[in-house]
C-alpha cells in the first residue's frame, strides 16, 4: 500500500512542479502549463512502471485531461441533474438540510 501512495504522491508532485515551472519559464498562465505538468506526472508513472510506452501514454493522457479541465474553466460537470439543484437533496441520518 505504501508503494502506491509513494507513486501517486510522486506523480502529483511532478505534476505540480511541472505546472509551476512551466508557468515561471513561460511567464504565462494558460492551458499548456497544466499539459507540461501532466507530461511530468505521466513520465514519473512510466519510470515507476519501468516501461517507456506506458509512461508516454500516461503523460499524454494526463496532459489531455489537464488541458480539458483548463479549457472548461475548472468547472467540469457530470450528467444533467447531477448537482444542478433540480434534484432534491436527501436527508441523511443526523444531517439537516
Amino acid at each position: 500500500m505504501g508503494d502506491y501512495a509513494a507513486t501517486f504522491g510522486s506523480a502529483g508532485a511532478a505534476f505540480a512542479a511541472g505546472d509551476v515551472i512551466a508557468e515561471s519559464f513561460r511567464d504565462r498562465k494558460d492551458i499548456f502549463n497544466g499539459a507540461f505538468g501532466g507530461l511530468a506526472g505521466g513520465l514519473v508513472l512510466g519510470i515507476r512502471a519501468g516501461k517507456i510506452s506506458f509512461g508516454l501514454g500516461a503523460a499524454a493522457a494526463l496532459a489531455a485531461a489537464s488541458m480539458g479541465v483548463e479549457v472548461s474553466g475548472g468547472r467540469m460537470r457530470g450528467p444533467s441533474g447531477f448537482g444542478d439543484g433540480a434534484v432534491p437533496n436527501k436527508k441523511f441520518i443526523g444531517e439537516e438540510i
